[in-house]
């Protein structure tokens, strides 16, 4: 994989970061699952113009970054990040960087899946996780 595309966000994505916390508080009990699916139910409501924000916006905080990485690449030396107070560095309990949020975001689906297929057995996800094999135990050669 390309580094300078691996943390590349998509419209898409800034759409749900912006807007996740307005449907999670006017729709309190729903699962993360139904969030996902509320949330990509209003990017597809969206008008044309509307998206082209979203992907203005990205592609602008896309550059912002690779530019704040390069500044950083080359402004820093070894020695400097050496003093860095590593215990002052904590992660937010809702992580403020998007890139983050989106690996916060697996692991919240993944905590609700089994509970949400229990209490769905007939749902979509339900037939679509009961056709995955889980194996939890590590591998041998790990």
């Amino acid at each position: 994989m390309n580094d300078s595309n691996f943390n590349q966000m998509d419209a898409f994505t800034l759409f749900c970061y912006k807007n996740r916390e307005m449907v999670m508080t006017q729709n309190p009990n729903l699962p993360v699952l139904e969030v996902n699916n509320k949330l990509n139910e209003m990017w597809m409501n969206l008008s044309d113009s509307e998206r082209m924000q979203y992907t203005e916006a990205a592609a602008s905080n896309n550059q912002q970054k690779k530019d704040q990485q390069q500044q950083y690449t080359y402004g820093h030396t070894n020695s400097q990040m050496n003093g860095i107070d590593l215990n002052l560095m904590h992660t937010p309990e809702w992580p403020t960087d998007p890139h983050k949020y989106l690996v916060w975001l697996g692991a919240q689906v993944l905590q609700q899946l089994p509970q949400f297929v229990q209490d769905n057995p007939d749902s979509d996800i339900a037939n679509l996780v009961s056709k995955i094999r889980f194996n939890p135990s590590k591998p041998d050669n790990m």
